[in-house]
């Protein structure tokens, strides 16, 4: 066998080269470049809050607990088919006012009314009962409560922003090369979302925007809460008949607990996976005040 030789470098012929002012300029330019992403993208959701209240579109969402342990009985799967009405309360967050019309093909009997509803009370009023209506149609014991797909977006509200840390995301086969990806991860409190006892839960995720206009394409947030992992993802496009980009894809992951392996249980564990997607915006008129 060949003997391995290891050889030592003499100290005089080490060369340490000074750290200047120019060998960090790359780095600190780069992170000039993101800042100014940042700033076009705030720009962009500060206008987009006003831009899709009162827009409304149909939805169909799809629900599927592809595993759970101990099972219990109810459906694994549903479908509704619902009218989605989008707003934003200044001071407060998005709303996706959800007025669920069929479920698996079955009209809803006794529905709340929401458009007058809207003419009466106010939207943050009406999505509180709106929510504690539909939770009856959710699969699965995962409690859903920020599912909306403009969730992501509190990422870039001017009341949130602060709280993240921003950096360029590796690109993936088939992105757009005119488009930035940008990683994000929540570092500061208070955050976005807090566990049941009040313990802060911190955001991660990835998006995608135009450079130039700071509009944003897609954008995935994920975040653990105990022991939930959630995963939400929302794809925007241009509708042409609003001239403005509408979400038109909203994908929801939560594990619960962990997998079983070979057989064993090892607690509870649950998956949910559901899908939405958005039809047919169109605009229509709150004539109650925002509160």
């Amino acid at each position: 066998m060949r003997a391995l030789r290891l050889a030592l470098v003499p100290a005089a012929a080490l060369t340490v080269m000074p750290v200047t002012a120019d060998a960090t300029a790359p780095a600190q330019q780069e992170r000039i470049v993101i800042a100014q992403f940042v700033d076009r993208a705030v720009d962009y959701v500060r206008a987009y809050q006003a831009e899709l209240t009162s827009v409304v579109a149909e939805e169909r969402y799809t629900q599927e607990i592809r595993a759970q342990v101990p099972s219990v009985k109810g459906p694994r799967e549903r479908t509704l088919t619902s009218e989605v009405f989008f707003m934003f309360v200044p001071g407060h967050a998005w709303m996706a006012i959800r007025d669920v019309l069929r479920v698996d093909d079955e009209p809803v009997e006794n529905r709340f009314d929401v458009r007058k509803a809207l003419d009466e009370l106010s939207p943050s009023e009406v999505s509180a009962r709106l929510k504690a209506f539909n939770a009856r149609f959710n699969v699965g014991r995962v409690v859903r409560n920020f599912n909306e797909p403009t969730f992501g977006l509190l990422v870039l509200d001017d009341r949130h922003r602060e709280s993240f840390d921003f950096s360029r995301a590796r690109r993936q086969s088939g992105d757009d090369p005119s488009r930035v990806r940008l990683a994000f991860r929540e570092a500061r409190q208070p955050t976005i979302i807090r566990d049941l006892d009040g313990r802060p839960a911190y955001l991660t995720g990835v998006l995608t925007m135009d450079p130039a206009s700071g509009r944003i394409d897609d954008i995935e947030a994920r975040v653990t809460v105990g022991p939930l992992d959630v995963t939400l993802r929302t794809e925007f496009e241009v509708d042409p008949r609003l001239d403005m980009a509408v979400p038109v894809r909203f994908t929801e992951h939560y594990t619960h607990g962990r997998a079983p392996r070979d057989g064993r249980v090892r607690g509870r564990h649950e998956e949910i996976v559901c899908e939405a997607t958005y039809s047919n915006f169109k605009r229509f008129e709150v004539r109650a005040k925002v509160k």
